[in-house]
């Protein structure tokens, strides 16, 4: 009898008659066993694959993972869920095929048509197939719901300062290009052509604010001519 290996499927495999009885099927509650090939393993029952705490989250397609030397990126990549992850509150964390060049942002699952969006901070270039077991999906307890409410409050915070020390950054960039090219014409490092163009610069911005300021008004209201 032929057979096929199918690697990091995303699917059961489903295998029914007369497939099954050729194989020599036989089940109890514990076990199954295929006595044509001498192949025997532990069954999962259905209430028991419901309770589970951790299930994996394969990749929905190929993915390839790029990145500029030197440098680190993030990509949000699409995984295929299991019923079970729309009821609950699940939580992900990072799987057993997640290479070393690659590091899961873990967070709360959002489920929406049997897929969901992870991100993936990305170190290295590689390439996963579909079906790779980049994530796992564990229930929330409630000590996880208290620590994904300080988790974001800790963001919003970090993220508040980073815009800070930007606009600070971009205040400080500013007075120090308007000081280095007040130095530049005392000095006379700024060459007369270039002095004459930054002249010829302001003027014209200075000359259209006149004209703008200078434009005419209609009061006359309707129906009145403004001569």
């Amino acid at each position: 009898m032929g057979y096929c290996i199918v690697e990091n499927s995303s699917e059961d495999i489903l295998v029914g008659k007369p497939t099954l009885d050729s194989l020599g099927f036989v089940s109890d509650k514990h076990s199954i066993e295929l006595r044509t090939v001498g192949i025997r393993f532990g069954t999962v029952l259905p209430e028991e694959a419901a309770n589970r705490e951790v299930s994996y989250l394969r990749l929905a397609e190929n993915v390839a993972f790029e990145v500029p030397p030197g440098q680190n990126t993030t990509k949000t990549v699409e995984v295929v869920t299991r019923t079970e992850h729309n009821r609950d509150k699940w939580w992900s964390q990072p799987g057993v095929d997640l290479q070393p060049e690659l590091q899961l942002v873990e967070g709360p699952l959002v489920v929406n048509n049997g897929r969901a969006s992870i991100d993936i901070l990305v170190h290295g270039n590689l390439k996963l197939p579909a079906g790779a077991r980049v994530a796992e999906a564990r229930r929330e307890q409630k000590a996880g719901a208290k620590l994904i409410q300080m988790v974001t409050a800790e963001r919003g915070k970090q993220k508040e300062q980073f815009l800070r020390m930007e606009e600070c950054r971009q205040t400080l960039a500013r007075g120090q290009a308007e000081e280095r090219l007040e130095h530049q014409i005392k000095t006379g490092e700024l060459s007369e052509e270039m002095q004459a163009r930054l002249m010829g610069t302001c003027g014209k911005a200075i000359t259209s604010l006149h004209r703008q300021g200078d434009a005419p008004t209609d009061q006359s209201g309707p129906g009145r001519s403004s001569r």
